[in-house]
């Protein structure tokens, strides 16, 4: 209950702020500056104020409104509010210096690799999300556990396992909510691609469940052929990694699927790791030819 009243707290001050920068736009002209009427020593405090109860994008879009809002939005006290203390300090610790706070933001948005060796959990990386500034993880097919892969069902390449020939399918992994971001609304996608030469068997409906394991968790029903996926109007699209961001060494660029699998709901003060799991056991029917690059939880977009 008590969280439950902390977030509509929360949720209350936002709203407000939003209300009175929104005021602000309205207005429109420069000459009538709602700020103007407020003390000087006040001005800056409360811009600053309302711009860290926003988000990046805002930040960006509200600093076009008048000379106290641009001030303000360049300022660090605001970017301050949108970077986790655990990634200023594992840039600082890589030797990276920055002469302001939004330059650093911007430097955790574009890096990819940035934390992959200092997670405790191997084949993990983390970056933030531009728009809202909210964490945004991934796990390679190392930290993946898939069923029988030590078997000669599955074709091993150098970067990711290639599905080679098996009538069970299950994929498992697991993600620390510690390492995401509190009170976040998080959707799970499954990258991967298909083999262009040989590939049978994804027609097939395919469970997921994504959640707290023994709690509540949101389930689908999921295809992994395109054709199928499109015609169902499922979440799933076509999208273009660069080697860079899968740390593939032999391809400058390569054509990947990702789709999603569920939605996970982060509390705040939660400490545990939240199970995402796909399985098609029941049809009997052979697969063959995905490759699976990993897993990666974002921030859902409003």
């Amino acid at each position: 209950m008590e969280m439950k009243a902390m977030m509509c707290r929360e949720e209350e001050a936002s709203r407000e702020c939003k209300h009175v920068y929104t005021k602000v736009l309205e207005m429109g002209d420069e000459n009538h500056d709602l700020f103007k009427k407020l003390p000087d020593g006040f001005k800056e405090k409360f811009t600053q104020e309302i711009l860290s109860r926003t988000s990046p994008a805002d930040v960006m879009r509200l600093s076009l409104v008048s000379k106290s809002f641009r001030a303000s939005a360049n300022s660090d006290v605001v970017w301050d509010t949108f970077i986790p203390p655990d990634h200023r300090r594992l840039a600082l610790q890589r030797n990276k210096t920055f002469d302001s706070s939004k330059r650093l933001f911007w430097y955790l948005c574009c890096t990819t690799e940035l934390f992959w060796s200092d997670y405790p959990v191997s084949g993990q990386r983390c970056w933030l999300d531009k728009w809202s500034g909210k964490i945004i993880l991934y796990i390679d097919h190392k930290s993946l556990a898939i069923t029988q892969l030590d078997t000669d069902y599955w074709k091993k390449s150098d970067n990711e396992p290639l599905l080679g020939h098996v009538i069970w399918l299950e994929v498992c992994g697991r993600i620390p909510t510690s390492r995401l971001s509190p009170g976040t609304t998080y959707e799970a996608y499954l990258v991967f691609f298909l083999s262009q030469y040989v590939c049978y068997g994804f027609h097939i409906p395919i469970e997921t469940c994504v959640g707290i394991p023994g709690e509540e968790s949101t389930k689908a029903i999921i295809h992994l052929d395109p054709r199928i996926a499109e015609s169902k109007s499922y979440h799933h699209y076509q999208k273009k990694y660069t080697s860079r961001e899968l740390t593939i060494v032999d391809a400058d660029s390569i054509e990947v699927i990702e789709v999603k699998l569920g939605e996970y709901f982060n509390k705040k003060g939660e400490n545990r790791d939240v199970e995402i799991t796909l399985k098609e056991v029941k049809s009997g029917r052979p697969k063959c030819g995905a490759r699976f690059i990993g897993i990666e939880m974002r921030p859902k977009q409003a």
